[in-house]
């Protein structure tokens, strides 16, 4: 899933990658299990996830 983003941090992304791959970000935050405990982002793993902390 998600393989153009290259397991890269969601934390980290840019508004203009954010952009260009929303779709394949919104699968990767649809069925969140985790969520940042820096920035309260969410994603289903916590390879998506600079400091994920489980749901």
């Amino acid at each position: 899933m998600a393989e153009t983003l290259k397991a890269k941090s969601l934390c980290k992304l840019k508004k203009e990658i954010i952009s260009k791959h929303f779709d394949e970000i919104a699968a990767v935050t649809r069925n969140s299990q985790y969520i940042c405990s820096k920035c309260a982002r969410s994603s289903e793993g916590k390879k998506w996830l600079c400091k994920p902390v489980a749901l």
